[in-house]
Parts: structure tokens; sequence; C-alpha cells
């Protein structure tokens, strides 16, 4: 909505291909672009999320795990990342769910 979105800057000649998960995407509370990156030695996704503060966890967590869902093979290697506005400095529910899905 308002300077939202998450974006992902790869050099132009690496093999990068944008992965659609826009449909997984919902204003102020989830955002995520996907990359698929392949090299003569290894195939590799990475993932940037973001989750509003104010945002419905459980639709983030959900949305979350659909769209990790939707790319899975047993020999992807993935990376994601971004801010999920999540404390990882003290136990919390949130954070034992997330870690739990992921």
């Amino acid at each position: 909505m308002k300077k939202g979105e998450v974006c992902i800057f790869a050099q132009n000649g690496l093999g990068c291909s944008k992965i659609d998960v826009k449909k997984y995407c919902k204003d102020q509370y989830i955002e995520i672009c996907m990359l698929n990156l392949n090299t003569t030695f290894f195939r590799l996704h990475v993932m940037v999320a973001y989750r509003a503060p104010t945002g419905d966890f459980n639709l983030f967590l959900n949305r979350l795990d659909d769209s990790i869902k939707s790319i899975y093979k047993s020999n992807l290697n993935l990376i994601v990342c971004g801010d999920i506005n999540i404390d990882y400095l003290s136990e919390n529910d949130r954070k034992k769910q997330l870690d739990s899905m992921l």
C-alpha cells in the first residue's frame, strides 16, 4: 500500500529467474518475492518476506507456509530472509510457531 513491497536485486548474468508468488501476498499482512538462481554448481531459491507488525500473524504464517510448499522439493536449497517482526531475543509463541513451520 503506502511504501510497501519487497524486492531482491540480482546482478545481470547470474542466471536468475523470478518465481511468481504474488498470490500469497496481502497488503498490510505479508509481502513476498522469490527468485531462482541456477549456476553450474548449485540451484538456489531466495525468498524475501515482510510481515507488518500489526498484521494478522496467523494469516502471515499460513501464506508463508503455502508459498514455501508451492515450490518445495526435497533437494531444494532455500534461503528465507526479510523483516518478519518477531522478537527472537525472548521466548514467545510467535517465535515457536515460525520455527515449527520452517
